[in-house]
């Protein structure tokens, strides 16, 4: 506050003692003006292609998690009784944590404990399925 009220100060008393046609004449500061303004644009240009890229991959990465979770909610939906209908619920319960509170702690820089909980309830139900032998495991690649 104190340092604007000496700037507005100092400017006041720069223009009482100026000549009336100024101190350089009008077209000596057009130039520099014109370059200021010239690198703003560019900063500003480069700041807007930098947020937009930071969207787009934001929104990859959702589409992704989304695509993912559909996936495995259809291969939920062969699994045998009661397994399939507790991954389905497990899934659901994953997808909604993402999008409410995940999304609400990614504001704060955190991660959300609900998220976690989710996702250990759907790896437990798919190695109970497995266990079963009623769903077969994971395929091992040579």
């Amino acid at each position: 506050m104190l340092a604007a009220v000496a700037a507005v100060g100092a400017m006041l008393v720069a223009r009482r003692i100026a000549p009336p046609g100024g101190l350089y004449g009008g077209a000596r500061g057009i130039g520099v003006y014109s370059a200021v303004q010239g690198s703003l644009g560019i900063l500003l240009a480069f700041v807007i292609f930098l947020a937009f890229q930071s969207y787009l991959g934001a929104r990859s990465a959702a589409q992704d998690e989304a695509t993912a979770v559909l996936q495995l909610f259809r291969t939920a939906e062969l699994f045998p009784r009661p397994y399939g209908a507790q991954e389905e619920q497990h899934l659901v319960c994953y997808a909604r944590a993402v999008a409410g509170p995940e999304w609400r702690a990614m504001k704060e820089e955190r991660t959300s404990p609900l998220v976690d909980a989710a996702i250990t309830r759907t790896e437990a139900t798919f190695a109970a399925a497995e266990r079963s032998g009623r769903v077969p495991g994971p395929v091992a690649s040579t």
